[in-house]
């Protein structure tokens, strides 16, 4: 049942949701938070985390010793995947829990009619949100488990398998490999399962954005069924504003809060990604492979794509919301409200002048701008490394 709540506004059609009980992305929160609470989850995060900092360590040495540009470019793209799995393990070993209490402290309202189309439009969306991100899983995880096809060149791409032939005897040598192999499929979920996150959190603001929307769009409806004039119909219209008011202030907090925890993370999601990306081109570009390595590669690519994909589209749309609200509100017959309503109804409008957006910084915001530039970048650097190809770098 909804919670009840004494700053509760007075409102017959809107109620405090019950979450997490009433959340409709239970299979969503599932892969991307609750998962993580299993002990045997963590302890093999913990883990992965100690392994991938040894073998970078190794690695890393290996680098120092040995260094020319055809080793570096041989193995750095595993080299940087496993700063991207460290942080994504990281990040999910000492955030998840405090941004699922952030979202649970984000008071969340939903309509008491189960049948307005609000609600039904919130079930429909939430169906294929939890279809995308189980997909996007089982793609990233797939992408794992083609690892584990065995190929030639394996010692001469993954540093680890060099260390497993040089360090260890030879009756260790297979079973060591398959449990490498076999992790990669675990890593994948980890890292997708941490991007998820903010998919998860982001519908649940773009909701709430919208149950703000459709509460304004109230004094409409109220002005066509009583007296504009009358004191009833001020006070009604002052509690929607005043709502509207703090509905933003407490999403804009919450955004804030959630970009100031994992801004470290984005900083480093965004530095090792791009290291990765390129390094992976540089590889394919300059070193003789086969079928396998496209194999092992494309699903790779195609998985982060759509995941970026489906990010930068939820972010567009939140900030689309945010402008649909605004202009909803330019078309409010204010004139025939009384002088207290107005001055509300002013702080209002000055505070949604800008659109909400979840914003890296004051320049980058996660929508089709951030897309854009990114398939620009993308663009730039695979026609470089094309040219340093044909220049026979």
């Amino acid at each position: 049942m909804p919670k009840t709540d004494k700053n509760n506004p007075n409102f017959d059609f809107l109620e405090i949701s019950d979450y997490p009980k009433d959340d409709y992305l239970k299979l969503v929160r599932f892969f991307c938070y609750d998962i993580f609470e299993i002990t045997l989850i963590k302890i093999l995060m913990v883990g992965t985390v100690y392994v991938s900092l040894l073998i970078t360590l190794a690695q890393t040495y290996s680098f120092l010793q040995n260094f020319n540009i055809q080793y570096f470019i041989q193995y750095a793209p595993t080299y940087f995947v496993l700063q991207f799995v460290t942080v994504s393990c990281c990040g999910v070993l000492s955030l998840s829990t405090e941004l699922f209490k952030m979202l649970k402290d984000l008071r969340m309202f939903v309509p008491k009619d189960k049948n307005h189309e609000i609600f039904k439009k919130m079930k429909n969306e939430a169906k294929i949100i939890n279809f995308v991100v189980t997909a996007l899983l089982v793609s990233g995880m797939i992408s794992g488990f083609l690892i584990l096809i065995p190929a030639e060149n394996d010692e001469d791409l993954y540093f680890i398998y060099d260390l497993i032939r040089d360090y260890t005897i030879p009756a260790w040598k297979t079973p060591l490999s398959f449990i490498f192999s076999i992790s990669a499929a675990f890593y994948a979920f980890v890292v997708l399962a941490n991007l998820c996150q903010f998919i998860y959190g982001a519908y649940h603001i773009k909701y709430q954005i919208e149950i703000t929307v459709n509460t304004i769009q109230k004094i409409h409806d109220l002005c066509e069924t009583r007296d504009c004039n009358c004191e009833q119909h001020q006070d009604h219209v002052k509690d929607i504003l005043k709502f509207g008011i703090l509905s933003q202030t407490r999403l804009t907090d919450y955004g804030n809060k959630v970009i100031k925890t994992i801004w470290p993370e984005i900083v480093s999601y965004s530095l090792f990604g791009g290291l990765f990306f390129i390094s992976m081109l540089f590889l394919m570009l300059t070193v003789e492979h086969n079928f396998l390595l496209y194999a092992r590669i494309i699903p790779i690519y195609i998985t982060g794509a759509l995941t970026g994909i489906s990010v930068i589209t939820l972010g567009q749309n939140i900030e689309d919301s945010s402008v649909k609200s605004f202009n909803y509100l330019c078309t409010l017959k204010w004139y025939n409200w009384n002088k207290e309503n107005k001055k509300i109804y002013l702080i209002m409008l000055s505070n949604q002048m800008v659109p909400f957006k979840i914003k890296f910084s004051e320049d980058i915001a996660i929508n089709y701008t951030l897309g854009f530039m990114i398939c620009r970048t993308v663009y730039s650097v695979v026609s470089v490394l094309i040219q340093m190809k044909n220049a026979k770098f």
